[in-house]
């Protein structure tokens, strides 16, 4: 027998945990479209090979191009919202509901990531330890600006859970 009041929400749609406050998906716009450009470039180089005496290779762009977009795609679909009541996190064939009040614990790390003194982004870590289901954990990789939106979505769930703690990552 399960108290309606305490049992996880696990179909619970948004309406169901109030307003939406903050929600950060798992691919930028500037990622996004830089990514998008690259597989068009794929597609029209395979386009062309199609019409040459290349048309053998013409498959390899064409599979590039395809990889590109499966990636802003699975980005675009990777996204924390977080409500009043609750917070969702989406993954590719998943959604998980957890309650603030069901929170026992919550990590968060950004590492910010360059590559010969370049700034390339910043991967963000975020686990949300309900205390009677699975942990939901979801890595996203987008910018400064992400991150901190992820922090903000850590806070508020600290701030309407007194009783949940701040994990450190090892």
């Amino acid at each position: 027998m399960t108290n309606s009041d305490t049992a996880p929400l696990e179909s619970a749609s948004p309406d169901q945990l109030g307003k939406l406050l903050l929600r950060q998906t798992g691919a930028t716009r500037l990622r996004s479209t830089v990514w998008s450009v690259a597989a068009l470039l794929f597609f029209g180089l395979g386009f062309v090979f199609l019409f040459t005496d290349l048309r053998p290779l013409a498959i390899v762009p064409i599979a590039g191009g395809l990889l590109y977009m499966i990636a802003v795609l699975y980005g675009r679909l990777k996204s924390i919202e977080c409500y009043e009541d609750g917070v969702i996190v989406r993954k590719l064939f998943k959604s998980h509901t957890v309650l603030h009040k069901d929170v026992a614990a919550v990590q968060f790390l950004a590492v910010r990531k360059y590559s010969q003194g370049l700034y390339q982004g910043t991967i963000s870590h975020f686990t949300i330890m309900p205390m009677l289901d699975k942990t939901v954990t979801l890595r996203i990789h987008g910018s400064r600006k992400d991150s901190e939106r992820i922090w903000a979505i850590v806070q508020t769930v600290l701030t309407r859970n007194p009783d949940a703690r701040l994990e450190e990552i090892l």
